[in-house]
C-alpha cells in the first residue's frame, strides 16, 4: 500500500502498533524505522490518534534515546505537514538545545544579521577639561541618533575623563560630558526612555601622553 494513502484508521493502527514496541521501557524498547516514525508523527499532527497516544509516542521516543532515522522519520513528518518559503538572507537562527549543544529542531526561522552591524555608535572625543560639544563632536553624536533611530534600541552613554586631576573632579566632568551628549540627542528626536548616563571618571584611563589623554576624553555608546 501507498504510505501517501493511508487512511486515518490505519495511521490509527500504526500508532499502536508503534506504541506496543517504544514504550516498554529503556531496556526492552525496540527501534521503529524512518518511515514509521513518519507515519506516527504524522499520525499526531493530522489529529488521528488522541493526545494520550501522542504524548506516550513522543515522550517513548525521547526517554530510549531516539535513533538518527527515527529522528530523521519526525523531521519528515514536520516537513510535509509545514507550508515552507523561500527567503534570501544571509544568515538563520538555529535554535539547540541549551543543555548539550545538541541540535534537535529545525532552523526555527530565517533572521537577518543583526541590525546593529548596519550602522556603529562612535564615541564623541572632548577637549581637554572641556564638556561643551565640538564640531567633531557634534557629528559623532548626529551620525549615532542616526543609528539608534534604525535600530530601535536604548544606549547607554558612558562619560570618561583622562586621568589627570582629582578623582571626584574628573567623575563630576565625565557626568557633565556624558549629558551635554544626552541633551543633543534629545534635540535630534531621541527618547528619554532611550538614553542612559553613566559618568565612569578616570576609571579605566588608559593614556599615559597627550595622544593617550585625548582618547581618555570622551563618551562611549553601548546598546542596552
Amino acid at each position: 500500500m501507498n504510505t501517501e494513502t493511508i487512511a486515518r484508521p490505519d495511521l490509527a493502527r500504526t500508532m499502536h502498533s508503534i506504541i506496543q514496541r517504544i514504550a516498554t521501557g529503556p531496556e526492552l524498547s525496540k527501534d521503529i524505522s524512518r518511515e514509521e516514525a513518519r507515519l506516527g508523527m504524522r499520525a499526531i499532527l493530522e489529529n488521528a490518534v488522541d493526545p494520550v497516544q501522542a504524548g506516550i509516542y513522543l515522550i517513548a521516543l525521547r526517554m530510549k534515546r531516539e535513533t538518527l532515522d527515527e529522528f530523521k522519520g519526525v523531521l519528515d513528518a514536520i516537513l510535509e505537514a509545514t507550508q515552507r518559503v523561500t527567503a534570501e538572507v544571509d544568515e538563520l537562527v538555529d535554535i539547540a538545545d541549551p543543555y548539550d549543544g545538541y541540535n534537535r529542531c529545525l532552523p526555527a526561522a530565517p533572521k537577518q544579521a543583526d541590525q546593529n552591524a548596519a550602522c556603529r555608535l562612535q564615541p564623541v572625543y572632548f577637549d581637554f577639561n572641556e564638556s561643551v560639544l565640538s564640531t567633531d563632536a557634534t557629528n559623532a553624536i548626529d551620525a549615532n541618533a542616526a543609528c539608534m533611530k534604525q535600530v530601535g534600541r536604548p544606549a547607554q552613554l558612558i562619560g570618561r575623563s583622562d586621568p589627570r586631576g582629582t578623582e571626584e573632579y574628573n567623575l563630576a566632568l565625565s557626568e557633565r560630558r556624558a549629558l551635554s551628549v544626552r541633551d543633543r540627542l534629545r534635540r535630534l528626536g531621541i527618547d528619554d526612555n532611550k538614553l542612559r548616563t553613566l559618568p565612569r571618571g578616570e576609571l579605566e584611563a588608559k593614556g599615559n601622553d597627550e595622544a593617550g589623554w585625548a582618547q581618555d576624553r570622551r563618551v562611549d555608546f553601548e546598546w542596552l
